[in-house]
């Protein structure tokens, strides 16, 4: 099974792409850890992604989809991919991609949130500095001061976690992913859930309709997509 998640920067999909990662036993191809990997190895490419990203910016659809083909080659396991597609072109070219390894999408599904809300989000969101799993006041680790993906106990503030950016965001995701609603409407496979409830309650809603696609279609658990901002 494949599923996309949809939303704006702040609705949730990490946290949520997490949560379902653990629960249906999934492989997740995080576009923004491999970003933050190649900018951590201070090569040409890292460098100057890390000045695209630090200006509220996207890496263009040929680095992404590049690094994200690699890593589907290199895997021969079910996936959560976290930030892509993000345009109409990723969008084509991710169904290029599963094509020539025999799947698709079944399904795709917006968390539908108060954009108003975000920068509360956004402004108390911060990271573990090792594996990049996402926290805030309203989603905290649930040991105090140890992430739950590693156990680190080093906690930052991303560069790109602040209101300026998500605004710049915000706007390139109207522009440029918003679009995808419409152009997975039409495949039949669009569905929207209430990003703004309690984190527990999204993860039910997606699972009702995950089993939903299981229950009429017999689908195998076996790959999810989330693009997250």
């Amino acid at each position: 099974m494949l599923i996309v998640l949809l939303g704006p920067p702040g609705a949730g999909k990490g946290t949520q792409g997490a949560i379902l990662q653990e629960r249906y036993n999934l492989l997740r191809i995080s576009t923004g850890d491999l970003v933050r990997e190649e900018i951590a190895k201070r090569s040409e490419l890292g460098r100057s992604i890390q000045q695209i990203v630090e200006s509220g910016k996207f890496p263009s659809d040929e680095i992404i989809i590049n690094m994200v083909s690699q890593k589907l080659r290199s895997e021969a396991k079910g996936w959560i991919f976290d930030g892509v597609p993000r345009t109409r072109i990723q969008a084509e070219m991710l169904d290029i991609l599963l094509t020539q390894i025999n799947e698709k999408i079944n399904a795709v599904i917006e968390l539908k949130v108060d954009e108003k809300k975000l920068e509360d989000r956004i402004s108390s969101r911060y990271a573990c500095a090792r594996c990049g799993h996402l926290y805030s006041k309203y989603v905290k680790p649930q040991r105090e001061g140890l992430c739950d993906g590693c156990g680190s106990r080093n906690f930052i503030r991303r560069a790109d976690d602040s209101v300026e950016t998500l605004k710049t965001r915000l706007s390139v995701y109207h522009e440029k992913t918003e679009p995808l609603i419409e152009f997975y409407k039409k495949k039949g496979i669009f569905h929207e859930v209430d990003g703004m409830a309690e984190v527990e309650d999204v993860t039910r809603q997606i699972e009702e309709i995950i089993n939903a696609l299981q229950r009429n279609k017999g689908l195998e658990r076996k790959s999810m997509i989330s693009v997250d901002f």
